[in-house]
């Protein structure tokens, strides 16, 4: 065991280790606390490194600012400091692409800096002083919205699992069109909202997970509840056989059957260069970025390792940013662009259904569950 990991894992609050329901402990691993460590922002990947992080961990707090920093507000930050008095230059980002940038006067051991608020959420901030300070600013509101704060006195709503509506098409599971047509329904019953299962992004090729509590990656969206009927570039005959739908789904022939249809219409709709929703899409992936092409990359690469977990992928396979994984991109360029469609189209639908419901007089519209996790063999755990 590393002592100087143990003691950067312990001045960042990383717990050593934790017992489960049953009274059995487990130590956190190094494995795991090293990655952790780098998220923040801190090196750990040898022992030296682990005393240079450490050292400057140390620094971060005299500063008084941590490596993490929570404010309720969005257009403030303010903090008590070991920083000498003066005055320093400073920047905010944000993930939106937001900047703020000034100068700020430290005061009897107080920092104060104001600016034009950005969204609630995550920035980083940069600060001039004692060599250079880093920060990750959380910007929490105050509370959650109430209905008031939306112009609701009192008002209802229903629930239901997507892929368990049924609205007389002979089609294998509920889908977003399924869901449009509900949110229609509640909307002129007059519900304001419609709660739905979570619709995280699934695994391609492990159609014997089929939990939407147990998703690849929360971040992004569940393409097996497309409709394949309303995704652009199909035509009549890819969805000629459908599966009937059963009392029970049989998700392998339900996935088959969407994976096959949606692939003929991707291939068709990137090959009409004139298609009307090509900007969408083109724009769609360019606002996505990385995360976006990194969760295509997983789809790409699970669909090719037969869904494994992705640390039983060959070696030069299991980091995002690996060579053999960038020369995957470039080779695997069209099997990234239909996983990329997928999730264009699963927006396209989704925000439609929401919609829908809106036109339909729902106030709210749609209220979507959230999985408590992903499953750590999953995007969100290989793109880190």
């Amino acid at each position: 065991m590393s002592e100087a990991l143990d003691r950067l894992a312990d001045a960042c609050g990383i717990e050593p280790g934790y017992y489960d329901v049953a009274g059995r402990h487990f130590a956190t691993s190094e494995d795991t606390k090293r990655p952790l460590l780098q998220a923040m922002g801190l090196d750990a990947s040898s022992e030296g490194a682990c005393r240079d992080s450490l050292d400057r961990f140390t620094r971060r707090g005299e500063v008084g600012l941590g490596p993490v920093l929570v404010t309720r507000d969005a257009d403030r930050i303010a903090a008590r400091t070991g920083v000498p008095d003066g005055t320093y230059d400073w920047r905010l980002s944000h993930p939106t692409g937001e900047r703020r940038e000034g100068r700020a006067t430290v005061h009897d051991g107080w920092l104060d800096l104001a600016f034009e608020a950005l969204p609630h959420g995550r920035a980083s901030l940069e600060f001039d002083a004692n060599g250079g300070i880093r920060t990750e600013i959380v910007m929490a509101p105050p509370r959650c919205a109430r209905p008031e704060d939306l112009g609701i006195d009192r008002g209802f709503g229903i629930t239901g699992q997507v892929y368990s509506l049924r609205d007389g098409r002979e089609v294998p599971t509920g889908d977003y069109t399924s869901l449009a047509d509900l949110c229609r329904r509640a909307g002129r019953a007059g519900a304001d909202l419609v709660g739905i299962n979570p619709v995280h992004a699934p695994f391609p090729a492990a159609h014997d997970r089929p939990s939407p509590y147990s998703p690849s990656n929360r971040a992004f969206l569940d393409w097996r509840l497309v409709d394949p009927a309303n995704a652009p570039g199909i035509e009549p005959e890819d969805i000629a056989d459908a599966p009937s739908g059963p009392e029970l789904i049989e998700w392998p022939a339900a996935i088959g059957w969407r994976m096959d249809a949606l692939s003929k219409a991707h291939r068709r709709f990137v090959a009409n260069a004139g298609h009307p929703l090509r900007d969408s899409f083109v724009s769609f992936r360019a606002a996505g970025d990385g995360a976006l092409q990194d969760q295509c990359l997983f789809d790409a690469l699970s669909t090719r390792f037969g869904g494994l977990p992705w640390w039983d992928w060959p070696e030069e396979y299991r980091s995002a940013r690996s060579g053999a994984v960038e020369r995957f991109s470039e080779e695997a360029a069209h099997e990234i662009s239909f996983f990329a469609y997928l999730q264009w189209v699963a927006d396209r639908q989704l925000a439609q259904a929401h919609e829908a419901g809106r036109h339909a007089g729902m106030r709210l519209g749609l209220y979507r569950d959230l999985a408590v996790g992903a499953d750590p063999a999953g995007a969100a755990s290989w793109a880190t």
